[in-house]
Parts: structure tokens; sequence; C-alpha cells
């Protein structure tokens, strides 16, 4: 039998630093025993999520649809941009680049004015859905029809994480699941400490929005990860065939952040 490990052998076990493994304890991804040591069911987990897997997983097709979510602030729209730009530089072949709320959209439009003046918050998960329909059924689904891979600076697990403000999970899971008209390959989860989010966030205040703040982030960074190790969340998916999955801690540079999604897709 398998005994709970110390919290610097998690970090080892895991791949982590120490800061990062006590980030995960705080956001209760990893939980302690009576004794401070850190559970073995709760170790395992988390490597499930956050663990790169021995081996990419071969798919049906070259292409990929992948998801990158994460709290605000913490590097999507910078990882997505390199991402692409590694894609284009050893395949030749330029993935689609999209983003949730798509402003190209009249409904992404309206988000985009609403989540700046934080108005209507009960619309903003319909709203949300809507747009991402149309997104999907115009857009990503004839990309990936034609073989070209799509990258999504959010998506749906950003309305599971942000919406639960304002309605349950399991009216999100039932509302959401048969509105998803493509599923992606791989799901990626930046990570960041929203008190470092808070300090990105001053040297851009401009574009900050109705949910960009303090208390909020915190609410926003627990769910993603108790989203990742919600059954309910799997089971959205098929089981023959659901999508690979990897939750990147905060702390790390933009290279070394890049080498694990390059590493995690197996490109």
């Amino acid at each position: 039998m398998k005994t709970n490990p110390t919290v610097d052998q998690v970090a080892i076990e895991c791949g982590l630093t120490k800061n990062q493994t006590r980030r995960f304890i705080y956001l209760g991804a990893l939980e302690k025993d009576n004794k401070g040591k850190v559970t073995r069911e709760s170790v395992d987990r988390l490597k499930r999520c956050y663990q790169l897997p021995p081996k990419p997983i071969t798919r049906g097709s070259d292409n990929m649809y992948i998801v990158i979510e994460g709290p605000d602030r913490s590097g999507k729209d910078t990882q997505a941009k390199r991402l692409a730009r590694y894609l284009v530089e050893t395949t030749g072949h330029a993935p689609l680049l999209i983003s949730e709320p798509c402003t190209d959209l009249p409904t992404g439009r309206l988000l985009r004015q609403l989540l700046k003046a934080g108005a209507l918050p009960e619309a903003h998960a319909a709203l949300f859905m809507a747009d991402r329909v149309a997104l999907q059924k115009n857009v990503v689904c004839p990309a990936l029809e034609a073989g070209r891979t799509v990258i999504s600076v959010r998506s749906f697990m950003s309305t599971l994480v942000y919406q639960q403000d304002h309605w349950p999970i399991k009216t999100l899971y039932e509302i959401q699941k048969p509105m998803l008209l493509a599923k992606p390959s791989h799901i990626i989860v930046l990570d960041v400490d929203p008190e470092v989010a808070q300090e990105r966030m001053k040297t851009d205040p401009g574009r900050a929005e109705c949910y960009e703040v303090l208390e909020t982030q915190k609410r926003v960074s627990q769910r993603y990860f108790e989203l990742v190790l919600d059954s309910d969340f799997w089971d959205i998916w098929p089981k023959s065939n659901p999508p690979l999955s990897i939750v990147i801690p905060g702390g790390l540079s933009k290279n070394d952040v890049q080498e694990k999604i390059i590493e995690f897709l197996g490109v």
C-alpha cells in the first residue's frame, strides 16, 4: 500500500516546484491528511490532469482542435500565437486561430460591450453559448472538415467556470452539452496566481472587463481545477474518445510553457 507523500515528495514526483505544489494545495487540488501529508488519492488525481501522457495519442487525422483555457491574464493569447507560429514553421500549414467571444459576430460584439460595462450578467451564459454555436457551425466545423488545425482561445470551459456566479453548474452542463457542435482534441488550462494576474492587468488597464476583480479571479482559478477533476465534465465527451487535457501551473516562463504545450501535443 502506497503511503501519503510529503509536500517535497509530491513536488519531485509531479515535476513541480514547491511553490507550485503549495498552490495546488491552496486551491484544493491536493488534499492533506491529519498528519500534514498529501493524500495519495489526490496526488494520483492531479497527475492525471497535469502530467504529460507518456506517448502522444494518435487520432483519426493530423489536424487538431486545441482549446486554450485559463483565468484572465494567464497568457492564453500569447501561447496561442506562439503555438500558431510554431506550427507554421514546423509543418508549413497555418492553423486557424480564433477567440471567444468572436467579435466578427454580432453576439461577440455585444458580449464585449456587456463585459466592459458589467451589464446584464445573467444573460452572459446564453450569449456565450449562442456565439459559440454560430462560431463552430460557420467557422470551426468547416475548418476541421477541410483538415485544418484550429486553436481557440477560450471556449465551453470558460462558460462552465465563469457563469457559476449566476447559474447552477448542473444547469450549465445540461444546456451546453447538446450545443457543442465540435469536440476538442486537446484542452490546455493555463493557471496563474490571481495576485500576479492583477499586477499584469495594471500594465493594460484599458482592456479590463467586469470579471477581472481579485475575488472573482480567485473563484475562477479554483473552479478550473475543480472542473478537470469533475466526473460530470468528462461525461460530456464520448468515453471512447475524450479530449486530452493538461493543466500547466503558473510561475513558468513563456518559453517553458510553450515547451510543455508542444510536448503535450506531440508536435
